[in-house]
């Protein structure tokens, strides 16, 4: 049976401000990133990966090229104000395609994704206050008549407008905030809801097990983020570098 599917390039967590379109300027320097780098220890090994992160002239994030492996990169496109795509080649093989259309406010409405023989459907849905408070995944294809309901995900803030909780169908998360740590780096376009508080701790539950996330962070001198790291209970270690344009 084939199946055609569309679906959610990355899951992001988002805050009560909204970022729009950035020229990448502040008056703590750019905030345009030129690499960033992930570095992830487990119990199968070390693998560490480095991309170019490339804007169009209107500040748009355009591109991530693997600086490791060549071939493989991540490519945005915006041909219509209301619209943007998204393409990961991996390669030199577009492995997967997503399409993005926005809502009057410049946030993402909802989204389609073809992966090899599947497709999925995204909708997004906001408070009045632009945060993200729940995204619906859709299954399509050719042997149903119309789209099927696979998952929900809810997002839960607090009176201060953090997130606190994602869950969904087979999982849950939770954030801790011991303490305050300002964001400068988002890897995604500025038409998803910006992550500016940053959590000290993370608990992510799926299928009855727990696994807790101790956060640290590193900022330059113009206080941008320059390192996270983040140490998971099941000896899984992400360590990601980002340097400034």
């Amino acid at each position: 049976m084939k199946t055609i599917t569309f679906s959610l390039v990355a899951f992001f967590v988002v805050n009560a401000s909204c970022k729009k379109e950035s020229t990448g300027n502040s008056s703590t320097g750019s905030q345009q990133l030129k690499t960033y780098t992930e570095d992830i220890t487990a119990v199968g090994g070390r693998t560490v990966e480095t991309y170019s992160v490339n804007y169009d002239a209107a500040g748009r994030l355009s591109s991530l090229v693997s600086v490791t492996r060549p071939g493989y990169r991540q490519e945005y496109t915006y041909e219509h104000d209301d619209e943007f795509t998204f393409e990961k080649i991996e390669g030199n093989k577009v492995t997967e395609h997503s399409t993005y259309y926005l809502n009057s406010h410049s946030l993402v409405d909802s989204a389609y994704q073809y992966k090899l023989n599947d497709t999925l459907s995204f909708r997004y849905f906001y408070d009045e206050e632009n945060r993200l408070i729940k995204k619906k995944e859709y299954i399509h294809s050719y042997l149903i008549s119309k789209p099927v309901l696979v998952n929900t995900t809810n997002y839960v803030y607090d009176l201060k407008g953090t997130l606190t909780k994602v869950s969904e169908s087979f999982a849950e998360t939770t954030y801790r905030y011991d303490s305050v740590h300002e964001n400068t780096v988002q890897l995604e376009p500025f038409y998803f809801p910006f992550v500016a508080k940053l959590p000290t701790h993370t608990y992510a539950t799926r299928h009855g097990r727990t696994i807790q996330i101790e956060h640290s962070y590193l900022y330059d001198e113009r206080k941008r983020l320059h390192q996270e790291t983040a140490a998971g209970s099941d000896g899984r270690t992400i360590v990601k570098t980002y340097t400034y344009q």
